[in-house]
């Protein structure tokens, strides 16, 4: 099944509704405008024609009524056919994803299918969304919003330099070991009310827009450089300015 064809099928009801609902509106001001005149004749005219084309209005309301109650939407998502077209867009629109039934990740964001409402989640936002060409086309046009937004690359820089000499001192390990990136975010938000409005995957997008700024060194002169990390649970995922996906784990910062 295939929610385009569906409506496509649905365009064809929806003009005949505005077509009707516009022609009813103007019959109804000539029936005002001929009874204020006191023209009865030309308002009755006007009122039997009225009459007719409510009655067709309210055939294709109720057509369209049953067109809506029959397309299978559970179906849609339990079969994968939601998925498989969303997964189409993507590639189409060259919008970033990775993942199984029902989750995935749309660089930088974190979606979720559930069959059992019809509700797509992005980044545990959810949204009524049976159109997956719909869904992708906001994914997208959130993403080059992300990308399009002022970012201060320094400022960032400084701040991950700051958690990271304090997770030095905490744990009593030599300066310019790798640090998890993952234990950076905890220092950046330590309490969970904050990361509403800095999650996980913000910070990850963060982290690939200094990714490409690998020769820039903190406010203090120290240079900077990621690492892996041997625990996959560990690495975050991000997308290059190439659009190839690395995984860092660690970030280390040492003063030549």
């Amino acid at each position: 099944m295939d929610y385009e064809q569906f409506y496509q099928d649905y365009l064809e009801n929806e003009k005949l509704l505005k077509d009707f609902s516009v022609a009813t509106v103007k019959l109804q001001k000539n029936i005002a405008k001929a009874m204020s005149f006191g023209d009865l004749k030309a308002a009755t005219t006007s009122f039997e024609a009225f009459s007719e084309l409510t009655s067709k209005l309210k055939e294709t309301i109720e057509s369209t009524s049953l067109q809506l109650k029959g397309f299978p939407s559970t179906e849609y998502f339990s079969t994968g056919d939601y998925a498989q077209q969303m997964i189409a867009y993507c590639k189409e629109y060259g919008v970033d994803v990775i993942g199984e039934y029902p989750v995935y990740e749309m660089f930088p964001y974190k979606v979720k299918l559930d069959a059992e409402t019809h509700d797509i989640s992005l980044d545990k936002k959810k949204f009524p969304c049976l159109r997956p060409k719909a869904f992708v086309e906001m994914v997208k046009k959130n993403k080059d919003r992300l990308d399009s937004t002022s970012f201060n690359t320094q400022q960032f820089l400084d701040e991950l330099s700051n958690a990271y000499d304090l997770l030095v001192m905490k744990n009593k390990v030599e300066a310019g070991s790798g640090i998890l990136l993952t234990n950076i975010y905890k220092m950046l938000v330590p309490m969970s009310r904050f990361k509403k409005d800095y999650n996980a995957q913000a910070f990850a997008f963060d982290l690939a827009r200094l990714y490409t700024h690998r020769d820039l060194k903190t406010s203090g002169g120290r240079s900077f450089s990621f690492g892996s990390d041997r625990k996959a649970s560990k690495l975050i995922r991000i997308l290059d300015s190439n659009g190839q996906e690395q995984y860092l784990g660690t970030i280390a910062f040492i003063l030549e």
